[in-house]
């Protein structure tokens, strides 16, 4: 009896741990054999999806969205990548990590970004084997959506740098504009210039102020010519002109220089003014062959009150070419004038010193200077050693500008602007004050009715050259 009883314990406690076997079997099985891994579910319910908050185009979006689910095997997933919108561009949505739920639940995205116009925002969602599309509705911005201003004020606009004909020009543009709305507005194109071509001008993108305030230009380019560009600005129902002066890339040459009326060309590079001259006087001479229109017979009383001689030559016409310095300045070593043009009169006739040829004293020929103070060399270069009697009595006055020495420094007549003698000379036969053509003052030589007529102990400034 005993035996059979602890038999029958065995048996039951055999089968017991049989049944517990197959339970713990049947607990892992997955149908197949392997443990369920993978987030499913059944649909995805797009329609029924809602955000958090509402969109404005042009505002700045954080919501979250909610995306329902049938069919969940309440396994869980991990978060999602980025979903860019299409539509209405600008905005992602990325799905938050979470678990499913055994049967129906919702998917949460994070949705960010700033929509980039008003209408709908579309999100195509994948998920546990289903997609579909998300819509967002994304609304006009509340008020005013284009910039607009109540007046543009071209005339008071102004450029960052100026503009040289022929050079590249980059720079920015600013022009003034009131009754601003407070709106975003994107870069322009490009603006092209009228008058002077060449140059653009381009908007650059901004936000306007709700009163007065700028817009800036971007501008570029290389000026045609000298002038003045245009450019046709529009901007916020207001239009103008803007204007931008280009200056010439050739140096202007200095107004009193324009005074040498018998020049045949003056040019300037911005450091030498270059005077070329025929050295034919534009009065009458004895000296002027019979057959010219302005050969003019003389006798009589000439420069220093000696008697006219005539010398043998006879005015021709020569090619020198002068080089002088536009900004003079004193030299460290005054060298010596030259025998020969040392400078140049108003109507195109050469200066000379106070030395007869080879350096012999001027007083042996002054009696053959003409009815108007000059007279030719061998060559037939008429030129002047002392006042040029026509100019000081018909062209201009005994105080008004009458050429330049080779230095640079201007010559005048032997007056004062005042009518007395110029006194106060130094070694060079100049001095320095103010004068009608130079009004901040200038080191400048007079002529003189005694020697040394109107150059001493060289020139004061460092000469340029002559070439005949």
């Amino acid at each position: 009896m005993t035996t059979l009883k602890s038999t029958a314990s065995t048996l039951i406690i055999t089968i017991a741990l049989l049944i517990c076997s197959c339970s713990k079997s049947d607990s892992g099985s997955g149908g197949g054999g392997g443990g369920t891994t993978t987030a499913s579910i059944s649909a995805l319910v797009c329609p029924s999806a809602s955000f958090s908050a509402a969109a404005t185009v042009n505002v700045p979006f954080l919501a979250t969205g909610t995306v329902p689910y049938t069919g969940g095997n309440a396994v869980a997933y991990a978060a999602g990548v980025s979903i860019a919108s299409t539509g209405v561009t600008g905005l992602t949505a990325t799905l938050q990590a979470g678990t499913l739920a055994n049967g129906t639940g919702s998917l949460t995205y994070s949705v960010s970004g700033t929509p980039t116009t008003s209408g709908t925002a579309v999100f195509s969602v994948t998920f546990g084997g289903q997609t579909c599309s998300v819509s967002l509705t994304v609304n006009p911005a509340a008020g005013p959506t284009s910039p607009s201003i109540a007046a543009l004020s071209c005339a008071s606009g102004s450029f960052s740098a100026a503009a040289t004909s022929g050079t590249v020009y980059t720079g920015t543009a600013t022009v003034p504009y009131s009754g601003g709305n407070g709106i975003a507005y994107p870069s322009g194109a490009a603006i092209n210039s009228t008058g002077v071509t060449g140059l653009t001008a381009t908007l650059q993108s901004g936000t306007l102020t709700n009163a007065t305030g700028n817009l800036t230009y971007n501008i570029s380019g290389i000026p045609s010519a000298a002038g003045t560009a245009t450019f046709p600005i529009s901007f916020g129902g207001q239009n103008c002109s803007l204007t931008l002066a280009v200056t010439s890339s050739t140096p202007t040459l200095p107004s009193v220089y324009n005074k040498i009326y018998g020049a045949t060309s003056i040019t300037f590079d911005g450091t030498w003014v270059t005077i070329k001259c025929n050295a034919l006087p534009d009065h009458t001479s004895a000296y002027y062959p019979a057959s010219n229109p302005l050969h003019a017979n003389f006798s009589g009383t000439t420069f220093g009150g000696g008697t006219f001689a005539q010398n043998p030559n006879s005015i021709s016409t020569q090619n020198i070419t002068l080089k002088i310095p536009v900004n003079p300045v004193v030299a460290a070593t005054h060298a010596a004038t030259p025998m020969g043009v040392m400078g140049v009169a108003l109507n195109g006739v050469p200066l000379f010193n106070q030395y007869a040829a080879g350096g012999s004293p001027l007083t042996g020929e002054i009696n053959s200077f003409d009815q108007w103070w000059g007279h030719p060399q061998m060559s037939g270069m008429y030129h002047y050693h002392v006042e040029p009697l026509y100019l000081t009595t018909v062209k201009s006055t005994k105080w008004g500008i009458m050429g330049f020495l080779l230095d640079g420094f201007p010559v005048y007549g032997p007056k004062e602007e005042n009518g007395v003698d110029a006194t106060g000379l130094d070694v060079y036969h100049g001095h320095t004050h103010a004068t009608v053509d130079y009004p901040s003052g200038i080191y400048h030589y007079h002529f003189s009715t005694a020697a040394p007529y109107l150059n001493g102990n060289g020139f004061y400034g460092t000469a340029g050259t002559v070439t005949q």
